[in-house]
């Protein structure tokens, strides 16, 4: 009598920390009323991660979308002086990583100078891992400002 009530007692706390758990997640769902197309956006304080899920009204198939939250950078270094054009670049997939939003100028590779390239990447935390059953990223590397000898965005 006693192992079931012990039983008991351990399977209630745990089911009481799964509906608080669950409680701070929170949820909203809309509906575009042109396309009829669903949107629900569900946030998860803890994790700090958003997942988006847009239903098509005619064919019922959802598109699951998950962000996870970058780091914050390890470092700020600013851009070397003598830059043609600045510009930010969108976070996307590059060579099978994860690339947050960050910054590229240009130089003019013409004119000498003391430049080591023709740009100059921002620092920037790279997602080197994804775990897409728990819709996060396990492993972010730092890569820190650099030049780059040929141009190219990612």
């Amino acid at each position: 009598m006693l192992r079931t009530k012990i039983g008991l007692s351990i399977l209630l706390a745990s089911a009481l920390t799964c509906m608080s758990a669950q409680a701070d997640e929170t949820s909203t769902t809309t509906v575009n009323p042109v396309t009829q197309e669903s949107t629900t956006t569900t946030v998860n304080p803890d994790t700090q991660q958003t997942v988006i899920t847009k239903t098509n009204p005619n064919t019922q198939e959802s598109t699951t979308t998950i962000y996870t939250p970058v780091p914050a950078p390890q470092e700020v270094v600013p851009a070397p002086q003598g830059y043609t054009n600045c510009f930010t670049v969108m976070a996307g997939w590059f060579n099978n990583t994860w690339v947050p939003q960050h910054n590229v100028c240009q130089y003019d590779s013409s004119t000498p100078s003391t430049h080591e390239g023709v740009a100059w990447i921002d620092g920037h935390w790279a997602c080197t891992k994804y775990k897409a059953s728990l819709g996060a990223c396990t492993k972010w590397e730092w890569n820190a400002g650099h030049w780059v000898k040929t141009f190219q965005v990612y």
